[in-house]
């Protein structure tokens, strides 16, 4: 049997982005996606559907509730789903506080973007282990560490770039057109375009657009 996974993200592109990467994992199946807690109680979600695993941001947009709320409003439920927490903030302190409100693991959220769906899939996995209970994880920058009650584990590798791809990267951040960037490279313009589609691809940093694979490049902290 599939592991049934909901997604609660307020930014559309972010959610829609998790619910491709569900889609195509082996083991697992979307139960819903929505954008606020405020949908979880208006559309009474919660009574037909029945999530094994919730992905919940920890912050959903000013003046709505986050995830911590929602972590709330799942534990006093007899039973309640594995809450994995995606979020920009993973200073200690709110790793430890969403521990601490029964969160399962702590994701950063810009590690799952653009990502391999196996890379969340295995999170999901051990979360819901029941065999091989692992107990919190944080996945962070960090380095595999293991304590007591904590398992941090490794970021996928970073999406390694030719120095071609650096070049043509550098010159788009700082302006110039995919036109501009043949002519200062004395290259084709279809071997730019092609450059361009294979840095978008699935295979680097599966994004559909240029904007969305700058905003890749800059979260993933690539040097160019």
């Amino acid at each position: 049997m599939n592991i049934r996974v909901a997604i609660i993200e307020d930014e559309r592109e972010v959610r829609e982005e998790l619910v491709q990467q569900v889609k195509q994992m082996q083991h697992c199946e979307l139960d819903y996606a929505i954008g606020s807690f405020q949908e979880l109680l208006r559309n009474n979600i919660q009574k037909d559907y029945n999530p094994d695993v919730v992905l919940v941001d920890l912050f959903l947009g000013k003046g709505q509730p986050g995830g911590l709320s929602i972590l709330e409003f799942y534990h006093e439920k007899k039973k309640h789903p594995k809450i994995i927490v995606l979020s920009s903030y993973c200073d200690e302190l709110t790793i430890n506080e969403t521990e601490m409100k029964g969160a399962n693991a702590h994701i950063k959220k810009s590690l799952t973007a653009g990502s391999h769906p196996s890379f969340l899939e295995n999170i999901i996995l051990k979360v819901c282990d029941e065999r091989k209970p692992m107990g919190f994880l944080s996945i962070t920058s960090e380095s595999t560490q293991k304590t007591d009650n904590k398992l941090v584990l490794p970021v996928p590798p970073t999406t390694k770039l030719s120095k071609q791809q650096k070049v043509f990267l550098k010159l788009y951040l700082g302006g110039k057109t995919q036109i501009e960037i043949a002519k200062i490279c004395e290259v084709s313009e279809s071997t730019v375009n092609n450059v361009f589609s294979v840095m978008r691809s699935k295979k680097k940093f599966n994004v559909s657009n240029n904007a969305q694979l700058i905003r890749k490049v800059i979260e993933t902290n690539i040097v160019l």
